[in-house]
């Protein structure tokens, strides 16, 4: 086997490289995670921290490393940087007053005219709160949505890894953290405390939790969010703000029905990572991916994305029909009971 990378076998099987196992911490990331775990929690940081002790952090900065020698990346890598070290605008003194209707619906417009896809909110709750971090101020989160152009995601499907296409993510990421900056600082501007995310590194705030009660999709096999009109294509930022707001709605569509029956990202996961049934991860029955089995691949392919990039939901214009399709299964059952 490969000392530093590994690639598919002949069968479509996969095994880490020798570093990665040397590298791997005797305490097992689903653990970690909470596979298994009936009790409620916050979530522990397993990966993606920056600011505070993990325990996989070797196999994290190994990952790191590696991201460097593809030079497109750590190009957007370090726009990233540069934003996180921007200051954000001084809070007006005089606040401007807004109904929470009137704050919702101007925030989200300013949002989707300065580069978000999709907005949600809800209220900051203690269920999206990460272990080790401090809590952080604000009362209402928004949560942005980025659509990934799947042409440039659909060379993972076919290669198993492919640089330009880690490069692609990294500039959505790019874009929510100019975004949630811009949205940050109109709320400042406006006499508001806001605050956002400033890159793809974890931080406070468990973002898919959140993402499911403000609407943007659900969750699926693969356990990524589903969007009823980007499928898995898009990533997640966020503004934490002051300002009273009022929350969107969870959105059903028929995606976590979809993968009860589906086993496209199943078979395609090369180290087999993707669970075929639910399972109970800190006191909630979800779909969850294997993560001792993921993170090897997903270093060893700069970010892998695979099962976001073969689910029938990302094929372009394929989320909408299906959702329709869904519909009209729903209506048939509803009719024979």
């Amino acid at each position: 086997m490969a000392l530093i990378f590994s690639k598919r076998r002949a069968d479509g099987s996969y095994r880490p490289p020798l570093l990665h196992r040397l590298l791997t911490p005797p305490v097992s990331g689903n653990v970690i995670n909470g596979l298994g775990d009936i009790r409620r929690r916050k979530a522990t940081p397993l990966y993606h921290h920056d600011q505070v002790e993990i325990a996989w952090r070797r196999v994290q900065a190994w990952f790191r490393l590696k991201s460097f020698l593809n030079l497109t990346a750590l190009k957007e890598g370090m726009q990233i940087g540069r934003l996180q070290k921007q200051p954000y605008a001084e809070l007006v003194a005089e606040a401007t007053d807004q109904t929470p209707a009137q704050w919702s619906e101007t925030a989200t417009e300013f949002a989707l005219a300065n580069g978000a896809d999709l907005v949600g909110i809800v209220p900051l709750s203690e269920e999206y709160l990460v272990e080790k971090y401090e809590q952080p101020r604000g009362r209402w989160l928004i949560v942005l949505g980025f659509a990934m152009q799947q042409p440039q995601l659909q060379p993972i499907v076919d290669k198993g890894s492919d640089n330009a296409a880690a490069t692609h993510v990294l500039s959505v990421y790019n874009q929510a953290s100019r975004t949630a900056f811009a949205l940050a600082n109109w709320f400042r501007q406006q006499g508001w405390y806001a605050s956002g995310s400033r890159g793809p590194a974890a931080g406070a705030l468990n973002l898919i939790p959140a993402a499911l009660d403000a609407g943007l999709g659900e969750l699926g096999k693969h356990g990524s969010l589903i969007n009823r009109r980007f499928g898995s294509s898009f990533r997640l930022g966020y503004v934490l703000t002051d300002a009273a707001m009022i929350a969107t709605e969870p959105d059903h569509f028929g995606a976590d029905e979809f993968c009860v029956g589906c086993q496209v990202c199943r078979r395609q996961c090369p180290p087999d990572a993707i669970f075929d049934t639910k399972q109970m991860v800190r006191g909630v029955e979800k779909w969850y991916v294997d993560f001792d089995k993921c993170i090897p691949y997903f270093n060893d392919t700069h970010g892998c994305g695979i099962c976001i990039a073969a689910c029938p939901w990302s094929a372009p214009g394929r989320a909408e029909k299906l959702v329709i399709k869904m519909a009209k299964r729903r209506a048939k059952k509803s009719s024979e009971s």
